[in-house]
């Protein structure tokens, strides 16, 4: 009992290009991670997901993480999947708890009309400073039900009991909340730049305010420009990128090699900064009072060495990696764990302890 109170659940967040699992400890310190390890996917789900393509399994790669972390001492877990199997909407509502329940229910079957019924959904009311008569006072997330049960039979099939699925923002902004609690409920930007998609999030606290996916802009595009260029696979563009990567500074490269893949990702990056640059001005006009005063960066684009110096430049704010303890990755026998892309899986583990 003293062991289970201690240790915390099992996160695990199926992305598109990997399946990352984490858990914490809590300690008088505070949460320290102790166990994490992320398996890749041979083949990255593909952009393109529609109503019509089957859910597909993720058990071996769940399988192979678990092997790789090891050690788990309690077996319940709780999940999220990529932020591209979420449709998610703004929505404004008035009136009481169980009026807003009837509006969502009726945007469901407006939107997806008879395979509403096929369809997980949540939401959450935020309140709003703004001054804007439109602005979005809730946030609603919805997911088919073919993936749910699909993930829920992977965990079972690897003997772990699945206590509940999130969504990404919401596991996002417990992580930030997580790692500076001083903070608050002062504004903060999450920049979630995933493999298919950039998910941009505006938190107060652990709630997110606004929510905004960038399609076309994944990390994808960076890592094939770089295997195109280079004539490398997969892999060996992830290794050139992490070790390599950009400039800390715009055209002070410290290797040549840095010099040939600003030039290589250069029309990939101008695609980012054109759909952060039109985000960031749709936030400073309807978002004035709820204006960040730096960035977290999460995902698998994290990766990219001075990813964050980049999108510093690119949004005009702070940017700063993730991390839970100050440490960038994790450490263990099975390798090197980046903690931006663990973000998901930690928070998950935290939500042990919540009390909600």
């Amino acid at each position: 009992m003293i062991l289970a109170r201690r240790q915390g659940w099992i996160g695990v967040d199926f992305g598109a290009h990997a399946v990352k699992i984490a858990q914490v400890e809590r300690r008088a310190s505070g949460l320290r991670l102790v166990r994490a390890a992320i398996a890749r996917r041979n083949e990255p789900w593909a952009p393109a997901i529609g109503p019509d393509t089957p859910a597909v399994s993720s058990a071996d790669e769940l399988r192979v993480a678990l092997d790789m972390a090891g050690g788990f001492g309690r077996r319940q877990a709780a999940c999220v999947v990529s932020m591209r199997l979420y449709d998610h909407r703004g929505l404004r509502v008035v009136g009481s708890s169980a009026s807003m329940a009837a509006q969502v229910q009726q945007e469901i079957a407006t939107v997806y009309g008879g395979s509403a019924e096929n369809r997980l959904y949540d939401y959450w009311s935020v309140e709003s400073a703004e001054t804007h008569p439109n602005a979005d006072n809730l946030n609603l997330l919805s997911l088919e039900s073919d993936w749910s049960n699909r993930v829920y039979d992977d965990l079972q099939t690897a003997g772990l009991y699945a206590e509940l699925l999130d969504g990404p923002p919401l596991a996002l902004a417990r992580a930030v909340h997580l790692s500076n609690p001083e903070q608050g409920a002062a504004p903060a930007l999450i920049v979630d730049w995933g493999y298919n998609r950039i998910t941009v999030s505006l938190v107060s606290g652990d709630k997110p305010l606004f929510v905004r996916c960038l399609r076309d802009c994944g990390y994808r595009i960076v890592l094939e420009a770089v295997e195109k260029s280079l004539g490398v696979n997969a892999r060996e563009a992830q290794k050139v990128l992490t070790d390599f990567g950009l400039p800390d500074v715009p055209g002070k490269a410290v290797d040549d090699l840095q010099h040939v893949i600003a030039d290589t990702v250069a029309d990939a990056l101008s695609v980012v900064a054109g759909e952060l640059d039109r985000t960031m001005s749709y936030l400073k006009m309807n978002r004035r009072a709820s204006a960040p005063e730096a960035a977290w960066l999460f995902g698998g684009g994290a990766t990219l060495r001075n990813a964050d110096r980049y999108l510093e430049r690119a949004i005009g704010m702070r940017t700063r990696l993730w991390t839970l303890d100050g440490e960038e990755n994790f450490r263990n026998q099975s390798g090197v764990c980046p903690l931006p892309m663990l973000g998901s899986a930690i928070a998950l583990s935290a939500l042990a302890w919540s009390d909600s």
